[in-house]
């Protein structure tokens, strides 16, 4: 029974975070622990410095969080850029790098947030203390409340398709996608063991919706995404 608990949490955690880095881009940051998102453990921490971060975040700190019942289920329905004709459509460049970029550094300090969060998932998913679980997932719902507050305004913006940014601006849209999916398996997980006074008896029905979000593969599907949607930006 104690080396399965040990191999169960170690796929908790390769299913929703890990240390990814790009050549030639800002790497994104990951956990320095024994595990990662990938079946290799020898990721390297590749965090950025607070200046590479960007001070200009976008602030959604007061969205509550919503739980559904698919890991993989967004909430946010995707719409094309408005018409050109449109008055409130941004086609000035400058104008629209600009908008964009709080967002775009915003995506790394996220991605730390919730390698951090699946660590204190692998760490504490089975502990008998419900007052740390709760708290574990009053985390996870607020950094989802941030990251889908983020994502509504993201979808508010009307950009020009005809601007250099269009595609980027798609693109760091379906990054928000992704980091939202990544909690939501945790959220859920989390929900499930706080059910037990003893989850330790319940590791595998726990596990389910981190073991779902990865739908087969070695790895969350919404992190493969993210990484290798976050690698094609290019707000330069």
């Amino acid at each position: 029974m104690f080396v399965y608990v040990v191999t169960a949490s170690i796929v908790a955690v390769l299913a929703c975070a890990g240390s990814i880095g790009y050549a030639m881009r800002s790497p994104i940051m990951g956990p320095q622990s024994y595990v990662s998102d990938s079946t290799d453990d020898t990721a390297t921490n590749g965090s950025p410095s607070s200046s590479d971060a960007g001070q200009a975040a976008p602030d959604a700190s007061s969205a509550p969080a919503r739980q559904t019942a698919g890991a993989q289920t967004s909430e946010v329905a995707p719409t094309d850029a408005a018409s050109p004709d449109d008055a409130s459509v941004l086609t000035d460049d400058d104008a629209i790098r600009s908008t964009l970029l709080p967002y775009y550094q915003a995506l790394p300090i996220y991605d730390s947030r919730i390698s951090s969060l699946a660590t204190t998932f692998n760490d504490g998913y089975l502990d008998q203390d419900r007052t740390r679980r709760v708290d574990s997932l009053t985390g996870v719902q607020s950094l989802m409340g941030q990251i889908e507050s983020s994502t509504h305004d993201l979808y508010k913006l009307k950009v020009s398709q005809d601007s250099q940014y269009y595609e980027d601006f798609k693109l760091i849209r379906r990054c928000y996608i992704d980091a939202d999916n990544r909690l939501r398996c945790l959220a859920q997980a989390w929900q499930i063991s706080l059910a037990y006074d003893n989850p330790a008896q319940h590791a595998n029905e726990i596990l389910a919706p981190i073991i779902a979000a990865r739908q087969g593969g070695d790895q969350n599907i919404s992190f493969v995404d993210f990484q290798d949607t976050y690698a094609q930006i290019d707000l330069d």
